[in-house]
């Protein structure tokens, strides 16, 4: 048997609490053919906003199947797109 020392996944995170600071932070948009999506929100570091909002976009191209029509994803801050990917449509038989 394999002690959870050696398994990932199982250790505790381990962190002293120093004190509140104030951050630059943002809150990240996924829009789905220009409706926002707000289970797809998220909280970022204002320097970490750019790459984040385009690797969500490029995973998300992955993940969604193709459709009858295109499928616009976009990562927004405020009304800024940072990010913009396409789904292009099934080929018409």
């Amino acid at each position: 048997m394999i002690s959870s020392e050696h398994e990932p996944g199982l250790r505790e995170l381990d962190y002293n609490y120093i004190d509140h600071r104030e951050s630059d932070v943002m809150r990240l948009d996924i829009a789905l053919n220009g409706d926002p999506v707000d289970a797809l929100s998220m909280i970022v570091h204002k320097e970490n906003a750019y790459n984040m909002g385009r690797d969500l976009a490029s995973r998300l191209k992955e993940v969604i199947p193709r459709q009858m029509y295109d499928v616009a994803i976009q990562a927004c801050i405020g009304n800024d797109v940072i990010a913009r990917t396409t789904v292009k449509r099934c080929a018409r038989t």
